[in-house]
């Protein structure tokens, strides 16, 4: 075989296994409007917040990570590491290869934590910014959903197929029912969405 070839192969195989895109953490910046710090919720680790004032319908960045095929996907599930991973939208032209992006942990947008858009039926007011899919790249987009005041946080809705099972804490429930302006007592009735 011919030794440039065979070099180009190669070179070829790395990119597929490494699925370099257009869209990594290498070439995104932080948005100059938010910050990474301690969430204000107890034991969730680190949250993105306002630095300064928001508009509604203002795109903070992308979600980057590896794209993987559906046996990946189905691997980091089975493993329970698959709290980053997003659909690819079903309209992509790549979904007959990949099915998800794994998302980076370290990157800025993955710091964005839930909030539930309703208890007890009553509507929270929490949430200020959605993830937006498209059908080419980048396949994922976090945008604001309201104004967001300088230093609120900024919180989001994980979706349907995210387990919740941090929402069962004690002091997560007295949280988001202070962020309500209501009491929390040990045994109270708390549903969610």
């Amino acid at each position: 075989m011919n030794p440039s070839k065979s070099y180009l192969s190669i070179f070829f195989l790395f990119l597929l296994f490494c699925r370099v895109d257009s869209h990594s953490q290498r070439t995104q910046k932080i948005h100059p409007s938010v910050e990474v710090r301690e969430s204000s919720i107890p034991g969730a680790g680190l949250g993105l917040f306002a630095r300064t004032e928001i508009p509604k319908e203002t795109e903070l960045g992308i979600y980057v990570g590896r794209k993987i095929t559906a046996i990946e996907g189905s691997r980091l599930y089975s493993l329970k590491k698959h709290y980053y991973l997003f659909w690819i939208p079903d309209c992509s032209p790549e979904k007959n290869i990949y099915s998800y992006i794994d998302g980076n942990s370290e990157h800025f947008i993955s710091k964005i934590n839930y909030a539930p858009s309703e208890i007890n039926g009553v509507a929270t007011g929490l949430q200020n910014g959605s993830f937006e899919k498209s059908c080419s790249e980048p396949y994922i987009k976090f945008q604001t959903t309201r104004k967001i005041l300088s230093g609120e946080e900024i919180f989001t809705d994980y979706g349907s197929d995210y387990e919740y099972t941090f929402m069962s804490s004690e002091e997560v429930r007295k949280f988001f029912l202070r962020k309500m302006g209501l009491d929390y007592k040990k045994g109270d009735r708390f549903d969610f969405k």
